[in-house]
């Protein structure tokens, strides 16, 4: 049974980061805590992730740069979605194929003389194969063929692979670095799907296809329970616990991160190095 009551979950979390601070109704069933620390973001989203069996709602974490939640008034939403509804939603992203969408615009034309070099020297790294992609591979692969080249070749040589994780890893695959907002409310969502939550908290790149969104996430979730932590609206975070395999299950996850992360600096053949090795995703797409 899913928790309604502010006052109970308020007390559900009683011993917790969260433990008295205020709670109460949020847009559209949701419940809102507010006067989150922002020095202990992620504990304190495990602390709510972990009542999930009590509460029954999924946590989220979000940017009020404009406080608009914090002044939301505090009565139950009439735009609550029903059950029907949630059911409708968590079937459409199980069914959806959402790739085409964010792949649009990429194309198997080959990679340009001038743009091969760029992608053979690494943005983190001092990897550098630009000698080795000239010599070894045709010049009419496409930009997908040319990296999966590079990331075999890197993947193949310990020395290669070391200086890419030590290079990339923290930047992406950890939460070392992630971004912290100045203003966080969490949001515990009438729903214990985490892969529903664009339904509640816009991403820029999934604008008006939240139902793709969701998609990819139930997919992500379900591959490698990887769970939604935080959305900031031009970013997201993840706690990942069952990594992808080096090889074709890390090279085909990286294309489809980098694909929504348009933002996300360096080559999908470095990320494809470093997703094995880390607990945590960063995805960035700004305007």
């Amino acid at each position: 049974m899913m928790m309604n009551s502010p006052r109970k979950i308020a007390a559900a979390l009683a011993g917790t980061p969260l433990a008295g601070l205020p709670v109460g109704h949020g847009p559209r069933g949701t419940i809102m805590i507010q006067d989150i620390d922002t020095g202990s973001l992620l504990d304190s989203w495990r602390a709510a992730h972990a009542l999930l069996p009590v509460t029954g709602r999924w946590p989220i974490l979000v940017d009020d740069y404009l406080g608009d939640l914090q002044d939301f008034e505090p009565y139950r939403d009439p735009d609550t979605p029903t059950k029907r509804e949630l059911a409708d939603l968590d079937r459409i992203a199980r069914m959806i194929d959402p790739w085409p969408h964010f792949f649009r615009g990429k194309t198997d034309e080959p990679v340009t003389a001038d743009h091969v070099p760029f992608l053979a020297k690494g943005s983190f790294s001092t990897v550098d194969l630009r000698e080795e992609v000239q010599a070894n591979v045709p010049p009419t692969a496409d930009e997908a063929t040319l990296e999966r080249w590079i990331y075999d070749c890197v993947r193949s040589d310990p020395k290669l692979t070391a200086q890419v994780v030590d290079g990339f890893a923290r930047r992406y695959v950890s939460t070392d670095v992630w971004f912290t907002p100045d203003n966080v409310v969490m949001l515990l969502l009438p729903t214990d799907f985490g892969w529903l939550a664009p339904n509640w908290s816009s991403f820029h790149d999934a604008l008006g296809y939240e139902d793709q969104l969701a998609g990819a996430l139930w997919q992500w979730q379900d591959q490698w329970d990887a769970r939604l932590v935080a959305n900031w609206g031009t970013m997201l975070q993840f706690v990942v616990h069952r990594p992808p395999k080096p090889g074709d299950q890390a090279g085909a996850l990286a294309g489809q991160i980098k694909a929504i992360a348009t933002s996300l600096a360096g080559r999908r053949w470095e990320l494809a190095i470093v997703l094995p090795h880390g607990d945590a995703w960063f995805i960035h797409s700004r305007p």
